[in-house]
């Protein structure tokens, strides 16, 4: 075997983690985050999977759930574990169906420590928590009615013009009607 290759086992990269990995065996908060090019997943043949994005991202869900962990975003999950077992993890996603879609479109993929929760901000962040007590400027009204928040109607008529709407805000074809229609927003 070449000394420089890494070890297989029945055709299959055996993953070992870096020396800083192993020396850390302090138990805590490991997470997993990864980002997966689409178009290659859902392109056809020969340019892609053709496969489902929904179900590579199932598959995904089902091998973190059977191992333990926790979903904290839409392509994060966290578990408290030591940093071994969370690196086995991470390689071992390669393994989700169909067999080589993770690799062949994976973006970014990260193993990361949360040292104390105080650096989730989630609850504190969202529209109602400590850091966001209040709407801040025009708010669609269903989120902010989501929120609990005290909102107050828009004036008649506004918006007056598009160009008063949030920058940012689609109000094109029949997102226009919509957006341009006051009684949708609410304000501080």
């Amino acid at each position: 075997m070449n000394p420089n290759q890494p070890p297989y086992h029945a055709g299959i990269l055996i993953a070992l983690p870096p020396p800083y990995i192993l020396n850390q065996v302090r138990e805590g908060k490991y997470g997993i985050s990864y980002d997966l090019f689409t178009r290659p997943m859902e392109d056809p043949l020969p340019f892609g999977w053709a496969a489902h994005r929904a179900t590579v991202y199932k598959n995904i869900g089902r091998f973190m759930r059977s191992s333990d962990y926790e979903h904290a975003q839409y392509s994060v999950w966290q578990k408290i574990a030591i940093p071994t077992n969370v690196w086995q993890d991470m390689v071992t996603l390669r393994r989700i169906k169909p067999r080589g879609v993770l690799a062949s479109t994976v973006r970014a993929m990260q193993m990361f420590r949360i040292p104390r929760d105080v650096f989730i901000v989630t609850q504190e962040i969202a529209l109602g928590g400590a850091f966001s007590p209040g709407l801040i400027g025009p708010t669609p009204r269903m989120l902010a009615q989501n929120a609990a928040l005290p909102t107050r109607h828009m004036p008649p008529g506004w918006p007056a013009n598009p160009g008063e709407l949030p920058q940012g805000t689609r109000c094109q074809g029949h997102f226009m009607v919509t957006s341009s229609n006051g009684a949708n927003w609410r304000r501080p």
